[in-house]
């Protein structure tokens, strides 16, 4: 947004290629039996793209030092039949004086993949397992919307809600848009959660102008969908949790050792050279 902060942006770019830790990164995601990803709710490519589907891979391409990724999907979850509620009666935790039945049984696994970019080699990670508990009488705090998940909730749904006001042509709608979507964050489990708030101070913002405004939340549409930091104007703060340490250190480093473009002259005035070295200087 200003010709001066071309320098920090280029610095903070620099910063990220040089911390690439993977490159080419890939998560395979598979749930057994009838269990299966109905939508995805992150902007990253995926495949398949056509959903439901019990497997699906996230190509995350590379990730830089400090950086991290979520992905935000749903899942569906099969009732359980009379045969299986057997086996969780036949499970039981007695707490309180009150029994409790509970199965828990793992429905899926994770495994990421990558090309580590000193080696060149392909390394694949050991699989993780999806575990789901059922409970026939659940406590109170299970019950409670997830406060983590609530934030990337927050997070992918004000970056579809910014990309919808930028594809808005007229400027009051496009601003309807994004009120609407600060007072469902408001109105959310983690709407004092500090990056929430700075999400709420950053769609409230009043531009001088419509180019500034479509020009500012695209570049944050672009940070939170990737949750990749690049330069954002102090209009944006919510993006600046996705700037990595080397990113921060670059441009650190930049603004420390630019110079301001009088800078010779203030220092070396065109008498300089006569005031060191006069005129007799070379007869003497």
């Amino acid at each position: 947004d200003q010709v001066q902060a071309v320098g920090s942006a280029f610095a903070m770019t620099l910063g990220g290629l040089f911390s690439c830790i993977a490159q080419q990164l890939r998560v395979n995601i598979e749930f057994n039996g009838e269990y299966r990803i109905t939508h995805v709710h992150s902007k990253h490519e995926h495949e398949p793209k056509k959903l439901p589907s019990n497997k699906i891979t996230f190509k995350l391409n590379d990730l830089n030092a400090d950086e991290k990724r979520n992905l935000v999907f749903q899942l569906h979850v099969p009732k359980v039949n009379n045969n299986q509620q057997v086996e969780m009666d036949n499970q039981q935790i007695i707490s309180q004086n009150e029994q409790t039945f509970f199965d828990q049984s793992t429905i899926g696994q994770v495994i990421v993949t990558y090309v580590e970019p000193n080696s060149s080699q392909t390394i694949t990670t050991n699989p993780v397992s999806f575990q789901l508990i059922r409970m026939d009488q659940p406590s109170a705090d299970l019950l409670q919307v997830n406060y983590t998940l609530d934030i990337q909730r927050n997070r992918v749904e004000t970056a579809r809600e910014i990309k919808r006001a930028m594809d808005e042509n007229d400027y009051q709608r496009s601003l309807a848009i994004l009120k609407a979507q600060v007072e469902k964050i408001k109105a959310s489990v983690s709407a004092q959660d500090p990056f929430c708030q700075l999400l709420v101070k950053d769609l409230e913002y009043r531009y001088p102008s419509e180019r500034d405004y479509r020009s500012s939340h695209q570049n944050a549409y672009m940070q939170h969908s990737s949750e990749r930091g690049t330069y954002a104007p102090t209009t944006n703060a919510s993006a600046a949790q996705y700037l990595s340490y080397p990113q921060q250190q670059q441009a650190t480093h930049f603004q420390q050792n630019q110079l301001p473009p009088m800078y010779i002259q203030q220092q070396m005035p065109p008498p300089y050279v006569q005031q060191q070295l006069p005129p007799p200087y070379a007869q003497q």
